[in-house]
């Protein structure tokens, strides 16, 4: 899913922005391409024997996926008020897909969170809570301490 994501950002650069380019943003160097992997390859090996009831809850679902979207959308204005991204930049292909795709991504990425957390210990678990937490790590390196996010800044 993640290769999906990122080869469909960079076909959206190419043949409607017509340039190549991958921002300096660390949830990508090492976010998606390392900790969410890891958190998602570990996470599936303990669906088999965890418990599952909020996972089968409908409601966490559609709030999850609601939630999503919603902080999609607020992280896109708070970039524009605080002068991380242009509204020019927040319009671009490749940017509203990353917007718009966000959601479902943080739905994926939250839903199995509470059976991760209510599994035993094992080492698989170590493991996912270790590329979730590591992913978390680099989306906060980006949000409030990386000042070159546009292709422009560098």
């Amino acid at each position: 899913m993640f290769s999906i994501d990122f080869g469909m950002i960079m076909l959206i650069r190419r043949v409607f922005e017509g340039q190549w380019y991958l921002r300096r943003w660390w949830s990508f160097r090492l976010g998606d391409s390392i900790f969410l992997p890891i958190y998602a390859y570990f996470t599936s090996r303990l669906f088999n024997d965890a418990p599952k009831s909020l996972f089968e809850n409908p409601c966490w679902h559609r709030s999850l996926l609601f939630g999503g979207v919603f902080f999609a959308f607020m992280n896109e204005m708070r970039a524009v008020q605080g002068g991380m991204l242009t509204l020019t930049q927040v319009l671009k292909p490749s940017q509203a897909y990353h917007t718009l795709i966000f959601g479902p991504m943080f739905y994926l990425v939250l839903a199995p969170l509470p059976t991760v957390v209510r599994s035993r210990w094992s080492r698989d678990k170590l493991l996912a809570l270790a590329g979730f937490v590591g992913y978390v790590v680099t989306y906060v390196v980006d949000t409030f301490f990386n000042d070159q996010t546009t292709p422009e800044s560098f």
